[in-house]
C-alpha cells in the first residue's frame, strides 16, 4: 500500500545482485510505481538500469486472491481496506504459517481468507491509533483496538499475536486498550529484528 523504502532498496542494491530484485504487487500498484515512483522525475527507473534485459529491479503483477510460491512457502495475496489500495499475506510452508494483516480496518475479506484454511500459528496484526482516535482510523483505514476487537472475533484460529505500526508514543495506550478490548486473546507487541521460526 505504500512503497516505504523501494526506492533506497533498489538504489543501494544496484550492483550488488546477480538476479533482479522481484517486487509483487497489485496491477494498480505497479502502474503507480512506474508512473509516479520510478518515472526518471523521482527516480530512475531501475526496471530499466543498467539495462532492460538485466535490471536491478522487475515489478511483477499478482492479484488479490492469487499465490505465489517461493522456496517451498506458498503466499497468498489478500485485499483489505485500506485508503490506498493495499493487500495482507498469509505464508504456509510445511511447517508452519503466518498472516500479516498489512494496514487495514474493519472488512470481512482478510479474515474469510484465514478461516478458508485449517491453519495459523501466527498473525501480525497493524493496530494504528487508540481508541480515543477511533473516528480517524477508520477514515485513514487503520485498525483501533476495537475495531480490531471486532475483527478478531470472525477468527475461527487461535494464533500468537503480535500487534504492528502504532502511532509513536502509543505503544503502551494501544496494548493495553487491545488487551482490554481482546482478553481472550494473547497479544503483545512485534519488536524490532524479531525474528519467528515454524
Amino acid at each position: 500500500d505504500h512503497c516505504a523504502f523501494l526506492p533506497f532498496l533498489a538504489d543501494n542494491l544496484f550492483g550488488a545482485l546477480e538476479q533482479p530484485l522481484l517486487v509483487h504487487g497489485q496491477p494498480r500498484t505497479v502502474d503507480a510505481l512506474r508512473k509516479h515512483l520510478f518515472n526518471w522525475v523521482m527516480w530512475p527507473d531501475f526496471c530499466d538500469l543498467p539495462s532492460r534485459s538485466n535490471p536491478v529491479m522487475r515489478l511483477l503483477e499478482m492479484s488479490p486472491g492469487s499465490t505465489l510460491t517461493v522456496d517451498g512457502r506458498d503466499i497468498e495475496m489478500i485485499e483489505v481496506n485500506h485508503i490506498v489500495p493495499g493487500v495482507g499475506y498469509r505464508v504456509q510452508s510445511e511447517t508452519g504459517c503466518f498472516a500479516f494483516t498489512g494496514d487495514t480496518t474493519n472488512h470481512d475479506n482478510f479474515w474469510n481468507a484465514l478461516n478458508a484454511h485449517d491453519k495459523l500459528d501466527l498473525l501480525i496484526c497493524e493496530v494504528a491509533f487508540p481508541n480515543s482516535l477511533e473516528d480517524l482510523a477508520r477514515r485513514a483505514g487503520h485498525y483501533s483496538p476495537r475495531l480490531l476487537a471486532e475483527d478478531l472475533a470472525k477468527l475461527r484460529h487461535v494464533p500468537k499475536i503480535c500487534l504492528s505500526h502504532p502511532k509513536p508514543g502509543q505503544e503502551a495506550v494501544i496494548l493495553g486498550e487491545c488487551r482490554e478490548s481482546i482478553p481472550d486473546r494473547r497479544m503483545r507487541m512485534l519488536r524490532h529484528n524479531e525474528e519467528f521460526s515454524f
